[in-house]
């Protein structure tokens, strides 16, 4: 069930559970300091993009779907905290005859295919999610409902691993004196996160102390251009070496092959030409933060 307006509010004081594996650092998405940057307000939350809206809205659908192969579910009193920490679990619904949480999930609605839902696989945080769940609920496992795209509805049964759990609880209540203290937590942020920073229009002087840092990026940014013209110039080269075939087999049974692959692409300035009114009701500006370097000028 979708999060409410009061318990949004009020996510700031608790963790929950789909943070829980960003905290062990088990996320494939979000560090611990992101978590962190969201809890003491140090940035704002991101707004839900297109995919999670359409997840959203189908929910309640997909729980019927559900109900179908798992049983009838229960979509009332769905906040259960875990004693003694500051975690508390918002479920999507229940299983009426056993108690277990289950958890809705939505895939690839915008295209893409996550390949950690094939073969009986699922993605690992929304393991660690139905673990904490489980635990909140009382029950030893827990289940997962999705919705994934090219592959219809998938549903997954999450035993508890009370050591993991266990391991879970105690990194949440570590993590949580952090948030307390205000403090960052020893860990990277994620580059999403850091661009969500609020920033003025003003600059700093850094001192010699403080440029490691630049530099760093600065060297490795080198590095990087040096090493794509080498790929670039690897790739010319074994292109050349294949001559007019589309395949090469290595020795050791390595094949390199060349496929056509086409593209489209959407004009959109002819289309905003023939169509302004149209182009403008549909056009959706974004702004993102992008770091620039350039050598220093006189006045800087």
């Amino acid at each position: 069930m979708p999060i409410t307006q009061e318990q949004l509010a009020n996510r700031n004081s608790y963790v929950g559970a789909s943070e829980v594996a960003a905290i062990m650092g088990l996320s494939r998405y979000r560090t611990a300091w992101d978590v962190w940057a969201e809890k003491t307000g140090y940035v704002e939350p991101a707004e839900a993009g297109e995919a999670a809206e359409l997840g959203i809205a189908l929910e309640p659908a997909i729980i019927k779907l559900a109900e179908q192969e798992l049983g009838e579910m229960d979509c009332t009193n769905l906040e259960l905290p875990i004693p003694d920490t500051p975690i508390v679990a918002h479920l999507d619904a229940r299983l009426k005859a056993t108690g277990e949480p289950v958890e809705i999930k939505t895939t690839g609605l915008l295209g893409g295919r996550d390949v950690e839902w094939q073969e009986g696989s699922v993605p690992y945080e929304y393991v660690v999610q139905v673990m904490i769940q489980a635990k909140a609920a009382g029950t030893k496992t827990g289940r997962i409902a999705a919705l994934v795209v090219g592959k219809g509805m998938v549903y997954r049964t999450i035993s508890v691993d009370d050591d993991l759990v266990a391991e879970a609880i105690e990194r949440v209540k570590e993590f949580w004196k952090y948030v307390e203290s205000k403090e960052p937590p020893p860990v990277e942020p994620s580059l999403e996160m850091v661009r969500r920073i609020p920033r003025e229009d003003t600059a700093i002087k850094v001192t010699p102390d403080q440029a490691s840092v630049y530099e760093e990026y600065l060297a490795l940014r080198e590095q990087f251009h040096t090493l794509e013209k080498e790929l670039e110039a690897r790739k010319a080269a074994v292109l050349l070496a294949m001559g007019r075939n589309r395949r090469a087999i290595l020795p050791n049974g390595v094949v390199f092959t060349v496929t056509q692959q086409r593209r489209q692409s959407f004009d959109a300035k002819q289309f905003q030409k023939e169509y302004a009114d149209l182009y403008r009701q549909y056009c959706k500006e974004t702004t993102i933060e992008v770091l620039t370097v350039r050598e220093a000028k006189h006045g800087d």
